[in-house]
């Protein structure tokens, strides 16, 4: 039973090291805000190298959106599988975007990212 287990998190661990810019997870504490209108009901998920994803499925206004770190462009990923609203796993290590209304270049910080859409919506994501 200890072989197993050591197995297990031995193979769990590679995948993780392997897969680090695909894995993002959930920042409980972070905050999204469009105006400066704290947004409630929406989550935050970060991977490795700080990508933001931001996703709600209760509020229509605040559609599904990730900036990447190495381009810093918002978009809407091409395919997401997220698990639980814990974890998601992406296809790619620059996941495929389409353009998201329009959205100018982010300005990224380790604690923010904050950008204005096409309808002039100023929008920051804070991290903890």
């Amino acid at each position: 039973m200890r072989r197993i287990l050591l197995v297990i998190t031995v193979l769990l661990v590679a995948f993780i090291a392997i897969n680090r810019q695909r894995i993002f997870l959930r920042d409980p504490l972070a905050k999204v805000y469009r105006n400066e209108v704290k947004q409630d009901g929406v989550w935050v998920f970060i991977n490795y190298s700080n990508d933001v994803l931001v996703k709600s499925s209760e509020l229509p206004h605040v559609p599904q959106f990730l900036v990447q770190n190495w381009d810093k462009l918002p978009g809407v990923p091409m395919e997401m599988k997220c698990l639980l609203n814990v974890a998601c796993l992406a296809e790619k290590d620059h996941e495929p975007m389409q353009s998201w209304n329009g959205a100018r270049t982010a300005a990224m910080t380790s604690r923010e990212v904050s950008f204005v859409d096409g309808d002039g919506t100023h929008v920051r994501v804070t991290l903890r």
